[in-house]
């Protein structure tokens, strides 16, 4: 570490798209008027004490704390009031991997209606890397040295599973069309056409979507009717087709080019996941009425659906935000956590009843849930002043949920099922597993981007699709994967 604070002012200029591309381009930007400078000091343990000194500022400022300069959102330690001179002290969970630790202070904006994307950044000196936190006993670590090897531990009497094959994965983005505009979902028809819906801007409508008739070229689809809408998942119907949906909005579309708003709505309805039965029948997942009532919404062909109420359970968040079937035909849904404990609903009937039970992790929101060959697994994120640890549980029912991995200062995309297991991404670094318990790492520089990967799709074939939200500002990228070559 340098024993004095690196110090840099930044101005009225295009910095924000520089974040990330190392410092070459700060040397070029004139100090002028309106400026910003930020030191920080470390303080022992997990505290900083950041320092500010602003001019012609009246915007709050996001404060943020990465390696390397990157600042791939959500890294967000909150907002700090600008003006004048400033000085806060931050705690943060650091892993003790880093070798040097940076802090981002980014104004909004300069006097009445003039945004001037300024911003400073500035090394910790003096820190020393805490200790990075001890899982629980129940938890599997993860072996950096070795990339590759199993990280549960196997009951005696029994082997590890072995790891299922995870796609070569190739960047298809950023995404044409608006640079504001969020893809939340995918999905990938039966002749390889993949399409991603979402929404304009960060929870604002209209509904968007894109299609790659080729499953990796992409480009925006036409979308009528809805323009208040905002889509969070998509599905390809048995019937051929797809189905979007969001809120109580429904969108078809016969090839992915086109879609039009359904006339009909779900009533009452936050709809916010869907899936596909063995069985063909389309069930949607969400909150019924406010405060929400956990609900589910069924239909033979994803035209009339049926609502069916899901038991409360006490305390819970009644948000459902994602809904799985595995092989043996056993339903999961699992309601989103954060101001309320999330909570997880199993059905074995088809959906006809549920049994509702409480997060065993009551501190962090669900990303969302796969199914393993047989049973589930599930990541759930703890985000707070810092970016907290990445949780994933693993169950054979869904009634009964074991901690199997604990990553410390991770944000873990929704779990995606693959072909014989399922897989979670960080960053450029991918955690496979065939049954829950043992994991295995995958590093595949293609997923190295700005960006972080929010969940996607792989089919039996091993198509896929992943999707990402860029760093700290609105807009997505995407991965896609080929199917596998047929065997000979």
């Amino acid at each position: 570490m340098p024993s004095r604070p690196l110090r840099l002012a930044l101005v009225a200029a295009s910095v924000v798209a520089l974040v990330g591309h190392g410092l070459a381009g700060f040397a070029s930007v004139a100090a002028e008027p309106h400026t910003i400078t930020v030191d920080a000091s470390w303080l022992g343990g997990d505290r900083f004490r950041v320092t500010t000194t602003t001019t012609g500022c009246e915007a709050a400022a996001s404060l943020r704390w990465d390696r390397d300069w990157r600042f791939p959102d959500p890294l967000a330690g909150g907002a700090v009031a600008v003006g004048g001179d400033d000085a806060r002290t931050v705690t943060v969970a650091i892993p003790d991997d880093w070798p040097a630790v940076y802090v981002e202070l980014r104004c909004d904006q300069s006097g009445p209606g003039h945004a001037i994307e300024a911003g400073a950044m500035a090394q910790i000196t003096n820190w020393v890397p805490a200790p990075t936190p001890t899982p629980s006993q129940a938890a599997a670590t993860l072996a950096p040295s070795d990339p590759t090897a199993p990280v549960a531990s196997v009951a005696p009497g029994t082997s590890a599973a072995p790891a299922p094959g995870v796609p070569a994965w190739v960047p298809s983005g950023p995404l044409p069309g608006p640079v504001s505009a969020l893809a939340t979902s995918a999905a990938i028809g039966p002749d390889g056409t993949a399409v991603m819906v979402g929404m304009k801007a960060f929870l604002s409508g209209p509904m968007v979507a894109w299609v790659a008739t080729d499953g990796a070229t992409w480009s925006t689809a036409k979308v009528a009717g809805g323009k208040n809408g905002v889509a969070t998942g998509v599905l390809a119907l048995p019937s051929g087709g797809f189905l979007a949906f969001g809120g109580g909005q429904l969108w078809r579309s016969t090839d992915g080019t086109t879609w039009k708003a359904q006339k009909q709505s779900l009533k009452d309805a936050m709809v916010m996941g869907g899936t596909i039965l063995g069985d063909g029948v389309v069930v949607l997942a969400g909150g019924a009425g406010f405060p929400p009532t956990p609900a589910v919404w069924s239909s033979p062909d994803g035209t009339t659906f049926t609502r069916a109420d899901l038991p409360p359970v006490d305390g819970s968040d009644g948000r459902i935000v994602d809904v799985v079937q595995d092989a043996t035909g056993v339903i999961v849904a699992a309601s989103l956590g954060g101001a309320e404990p999330g909570a997880y609903w199993a059905s074995a009937d088809g959906g006809r009843t549920w049994t509702g039970i409480q997060t065993p992790d009551p501190t962090g929101q669900a990303a969302g849930i796969a199914a393993l060959p047989s049973g589930f697994v599930t990541v759930i994120n703890h985000l707070a002043g810092s970016l907290g640890d990445a949780v994933v549980l693993v169950s054979s029912d869904g009634m009964t949920w074991t901690e199997s991995l604990r990553l410390p200062s991770t944000f873990l995309s929704a779990p995606v099922s693959i072909s014989g297991g399922a897989m979670a991404a960080f960053g450029s670094r991918m955690y496979v597993t065939a049954d829950g318990l043992t994991w295995t790492t995958v590093d595949d520089p293609a997923l190295a981007a700005p960006a972080v990967i929010q969940g996607g799709q792989v089919t039996a074939t091993g198509q896929g699709v992943l999707i990402g939200w860029t760093n700290g500002d609105q807009g997505t990228t995407a991965w896609t994967a080929p199917a596998a070559p047929p065997a000979p």
